[in-house]
């Protein structure tokens, strides 16, 4: 199951990685809460108080938890080279969370104060945490495409928070960058292909064919995704820094889009039908459906680019962030965590046969379920913003809540199980 060449005696402790990923059903559960409340009016709008709280909602707290805490077990076992001061994370957790509640509450409300506080929060979280990363990753000598996706994503991710830190500033009282819209384009391209798309990639590369068996792809096709998913976005931002506007920051994304939501997908929905081990797997169900929603995703932003139609824009944004991003999220997850837990347990205990197989720790029925509940929250959610129904709408966010609740179950039982174990 384990591939050579990876460090496992480097691994950190459970509790490290575990506490963060933890965060990610807490985070569903809230934004179901809050688009809840919002209603309609909480996806209908880029620019709506609660549409940015609800994406920042996901994003810090879904997507920022779940990278941080993959990136803590990932970066020592595939990199060789530990994260120094590992029980800092303890700290970047609660900071993290803390973000999570005060900022985008901020925004939602109008409140500066909220925002400030939050934005705090957040950069000691992602203050302590990036450095040592970078640290262990700038030190290996390891020559592999996901250690040089790792990279690049450890990098996105450091630019992403200091434009992300700038634009809130607005929203705490302070001025308005020059070019605002060109900032935001770039904060969300970082965001979208650089940290979440160039991880998405560099993780595949090697979870896919440790988990799955689908063949490994050859180093001519994942090298040059890698580069693209990590240098446009990168040179995206340094566009808006030196004050181009919106339209050349755009077409330096454009690769990334590309590589991220239409090449990445096909090459790895072929290896999936291509794989060695055919008998049925909702985990592997999860990622067909996430990188499925990465080639709507894409269709979507040429509708949106090519047409006035309203809903092009906020049903994008839905399937890209709840559809893909979360969705590849989730199936990660449901494989990811068990492994760790069972890992963890072997270790510590003289008598393996104690230690309850991963199939027992996080069981088919618990993925398949949690895997239905989201991606029929995907199919609500985007009909709902199609015809603007608020009915549809407030449904999504029921989904989007027991999405958390189910995940979160899962976890708990597994973390129980291998302990008894």
């Amino acid at each position: 199951m384990i591939p050579r060449g990876l460090s496992t005696d480097q691994a950190p402790p459970l509790a490290v990685p575990l506490q963060l990923h933890a965060m990610v059903p807490v985070a569903f559960v809230l934004a179901g809460l809050g688009l809840g409340l919002a209603g309609v009016a909480g996806l209908a709008s880029t620019w709506h108080p609660a549409t940015l709280a609800l994406v920042h909602v996901l994003t810090l707290g879904g997507l920022g938890a779940a990278m941080l805490g993959s990136l803590y077990q990932m970066v020592p076992v595939v990199a060789g080279q530990p994260v120094p001061a590992p029980r800092l994370s303890h700290a970047v957790a609660v900071l993290l969370l803390a973000g999570v509640l005060a900022f985008p509450y901020g925004l939602a409300t109008g409140r500066g104060l909220f925002v400030a506080i939050g934005g705090a929060a957040l950069t000691g979280a992602f203050g302590l945490a990036v450095p040592p990363l970078a640290w262990a990753l700038g030190r290996s000598t390891v020559a592999s495409d996901t250690v040089l996706g790792l990279r690049f994503g450890v990098g996105a991710l450091a630019v992403l928070v200091a434009l992300g830190l700038r634009l809130a500033w607005f929203h705490a009282g302070g001025t308005v960058p020059a070019d605002r819209i060109a900032w935001l384009l770039a904060h969300a391209g970082l965001g979208v292909f650089g940290v979440v798309g160039g991880l998405v990639a560099a993780v595949s590369w090697l979870v896919l064919p440790m988990f799955f068996l689908t063949p490994a792809l050859a180093p001519r096709v994942t090298r040059p995704l890698t580069l693209t998913l990590g240098v446009a976005p990168l040179a995206a931002a340094g566009l808006a820094l030196a004050g181009l506007g919106a339209p050349w920051v755009g077409l330096a994304l454009a690769p990334a889009c590309v590589a991220a939501w239409g090449v990445h997908p096909a090459l790895q929905l072929r290896a999936i039908a291509q794989r060695k081990r055919r008998r049925p797997d909702p985990t592997l169900d999860l990622w067909r459906a996430g990188l499925g929603a990465g080639l709507l995703g894409l269709a979507l932003a040429g509708v949106f680019a090519a047409t006035d139609w309203p809903p092009a824009g906020p049903l994008l944004g839905f399937v890209a962030l709840w559809g893909w991003a979360l969705g590849i999220v989730h199936a990660m997850l449901t494989r990811i965590v068990p492994f760790m837990i069972w890992f963890h347990a072997v270790a510590r205990t003289p008598d393996i046969t104690r230690v309850p197989p991963m199939k027992q720790l996080w069981p088919d029925a618990d993925t398949r379920r949690a895997g239905r509940v989201h991606m029929a929250t995907l199919a609500v959610g985007m009909a709902g913003l199609a015809v603007g129904s608020d009915a549809l709408i407030r449904l999504t966010a029921t989904g989007v809540a027991l999405t958390g609740v189910l995940l979160g179950l899962s976890m708990a039982r597994a973390l129980r199980r291998g302990v008894v174990g």
